[in-house]
């Protein structure tokens, strides 16, 4: 099946997991906020709970700070 990562295209198997996904990915969720079909998830989901579907668009964004 086809998902939406970060505006690239990706295949991926059915009953992929969020988790899973991002793992195969090399993504480092430690300091990143999600945001899953328009939503921002709680940095504290449990990314192994999200099976994905056909479509599925998610975006990663880094945390930066500064002074």
């Amino acid at each position: 099946m086809k998902i939406n990562f970060n505006e690239n295209e990706y295949e991926t198997e059915a009953g992929t997991t969020l988790a899973a996904f991002l793992a195969a990915q090399k993504v480092n969720t430690a300091r990143l906020i999600l945001e899953y079909n328009g939503e921002v998830l709680d940095p504290a989901a449990e990314l192994s709970g999200i099976v994905l579907n056909e479509g599925d668009r998610i975006n990663a964004f880094s945390l930066v700070a500064g002074g």
